[in-house]
Formats: C-alpha cells, structure tokens, sequence
C-alpha cells in the first residue's frame, strides 16, 4: 500500500508555486516583428488549443514588467531632488544668517583701516569653514552608507558617490553665495550705523 501511493509522484521544486503563466523567448535575427510573427504562427501550428494572451517583443516586456520599478524609481528622484533644494535652502539661512551675524564686526574692521576686501574675505572664510566641515561629516557618512550599500544591493556602481560630491559642490557654492551679500554690504557701510 506504501509503494502505491509514492507511485506517479514527482519532485518539482519550481512547482510548488503555481503561477499560472509561462514565459516563451526567442531570440533570432531577424527583426522583431517579422520573428514574432513567424514563432506565433508556428506555435499556432503546434498547439492551436494553447492561449496566448500577450505578445510582444522583448522591450514591450520589459516595459510592461518593470513600470512600477520605474516608476517607484522616478518618485525617489523627484523626493530626492526636494531634499537636496531643502538642504540648499537650510545652508543659505544659515550661511546668510552667520554672516549678517559678522557684519557688525566686518564694518569695525574697515573703520579702524582694513582693506574692505580683505575683512570681507575673512568673514566669509569663518562662514565658509563651518560649512566645509559640515559637508565633510555629512560625505563621510555618505560614504560609508554607499559602501554598506554596494553590500547590500546588485549593481551599485560609482554613481552615487558621483552624486554626493556634486550636491556638496553645490552646497558649498550656495554658502559662498549666501555669505558673499552680507560681507560685502558690511565693508562698504558704518559700523555706527550698523
């Protein structure tokens, strides 16, 4: 009775999870219509009580696979671009900020007979600094979140790394923008005034 019932039993690991499709590619030289019109009809020939509900090339399949992985993939850009503006945002208030918090100082300099530009300068190079050694810890652990990454992740190449030094380059230009106005506003004016 034991023998019975393991009769006409096989192992199928990739049967265990119904599916209920199944996938045909050809892959020839010709062009891609003319090969799918002649594979349908063969098939056609072969097995006419076969369904075939979608056919198509191969770039249509994968088009059709992978909209919703695009498409997750063009909301993170779009988020990801937000946060990079927000951050821009934050550094020039704060930058801007600093600086107008150096005017008074700047002005002080130039009264007692400094060169205009050289307080100026000055200002903007302690402003400058603290934005530097933000973005450095900040591209660190970058960094390492990309090197965990690549880990973790198939085909993780060098582009993020690419993308971190950009966003800082930026960054650091908006500082420089945000704290050049106030510097230069506070060499050519009064200290009383200020």
């Amino acid at each position: 009775n034991l023998h019975r019932a393991a009769v006409g039993r096989e192992n199928r690991p990739l049967a265990q999870e119904h599916l209920g499709t199944m996938a045909l590619v050809v892959r020839g030289s010709q062009r891609s219509a003319e090969a799918l019109g002649s594979t349908l009809t063969m098939l056609g020939e072969m097995a006419p009580d076969v369904p075939r509900p979608f056919s198509g090339v191969m770039a249509a399949v994968k088009d059709r696979s992978l909209w919703a992985t695009q498409l997750g993939a063009m909301v993170l850009s779009v988020l990801g671009a937000v946060a990079v503006a927000l951050a821009g945002l934050g550094v020039f208030g704060v930058a801007h900020h600093a600086a107008t918090q150096r005017q008074f100082e700047v002005a002080v300099h130039v009264a007692v007979g400094a060169d205009p530009r050289t307080a100026g300068r000055a200002a903007v190079k302690k402003t400058l600094r603290a934005v530097a050694w933000g973005l450095a810890g900040g591209a660190t652990l970058a960094a390492g979140l990309i090197t965990v990454s690549r880990s973790l992740l198939y085909d993780v190449g060098s582009a993020p790394l690419v993308g971190v030094v950009l966003v800082g380059v930026g960054l650091l230009c908006v500082a420089a923008i945000a704290t050049a106005w106030p510097a230069r506003l506070a060499a050519r004016s009064n200290p009383i005034q200020l």
